[in-house]
């Protein structure tokens, strides 16, 4: 059994701000023994694609490096998103800031409508490790709704994805929307989800729900207001579906497809 964060907090455009609660909620989280803690999408710089230009930093940031010493400083990984900027290019991106100093990036490959006029999308879906072994991949906001990512990250060995978002309240209950459809992620690829969303006072609803390979809820908050929620994940649990497919109740149902009729 492992432990693991995610966070439903609101996302300043000042960095020194979002820095500092990345910090405080590092802290509690490794205090409360989590390996690692996940934050929302583009939570470092604040979600505003308008502003892109303005606010998006590149991967050799001060606000970077920043991270990677809260990482190490606290003994825990982190997961945490911003917009940034390359050369020309904007893209979507979210780190995983290990302990030992050491990072991995994932540009977000599926944009919505509005995303593509302002973003270029990532081309890779990435299998990455915690430094604890634990194999984990990410699907950020909307990309959760498309099963094949969560398939294609389930058949290359994620045992958990995280799916940091951020959702406007205007885009409707997420409690309620994310019922109908992450549970079904998880079971029908034996993995854990873990989801959280930006929040505020006006704008962003927030949102955090984790949900397990039996498709069952394992912890969840939908306050308003800022929150860190903690749960456990069995990895144990996660091997015995890939070991024992042959029980009807241990399906590791992405392995049995049949591709050739569908691909």
């Amino acid at each position: 059994m492992i432990k693991i964060a995610v966070v439903q907090e609101c996302a300043h455009e000042n960095l020194s701000n979002n820095l500092e609660i990345t910090q405080k909620y590092a802290s509690e989280a490794a205090q409360r023994g989590c390996s690692v803690i996940c934050f929302p999408e583009c939570y470092l710089t604040g979600y505003r694609p308008d502003k892109a230009v303005c606010n998006a930093i590149s991967l050799n940031a001060p606000a970077l490096q920043q991270v990677s010493k809260i990482a190490t400083e606290n003994a825990i990984d982190i997961l945490v998103g911003f917009m940034e900027k390359s050369d020309d290019s904007f893209y979507i991106t979210h780190g995983l800031f290990r302990k030992d100093g050491t990072r991995d990036y994932y540009r977000k490959t599926h944009l919505g409508q509005r995303e593509k006029t302002v973003f270029s999308p990532g081309k890779e879906l990435k299998i990455l490790s915690l430094t604890n072994g634990t194999r984990i991949g990410i699907q950020l906001c909307v990309e959760t709704h498309y099963p094949e990512i969560t398939q294609t990250l389930a058949l290359r060995g994620a045992e958990v994805v995280f799916a940091p978002h951020a959702v406007p309240r205007i885009s409707g209950n997420r409690e309620k929307i994310w019922s109908k459809y992450i549970p079904a992620r998880s079971y029908d690829n034996r993995i854990y989800m873990a989801c959280c969303n930006l929040w505020d006072n006006t704008s962003f609803g927030g949102g955090c729900l984790v949900t397990g390979p039996r498709g069952e809820v394992v912890s969840a908050c939908f306050d308003d207001k800022a929150f860190l929620l903690v749960c456990e994940i069995d990895e144990d649990l996660i091997a015995s579906f890939r070991t024992l497919g042959n029980k009807r109740s241990a399906h590791f149902y992405p392995s049995l497809r049949r591709p050739e009729l569908y691909e």
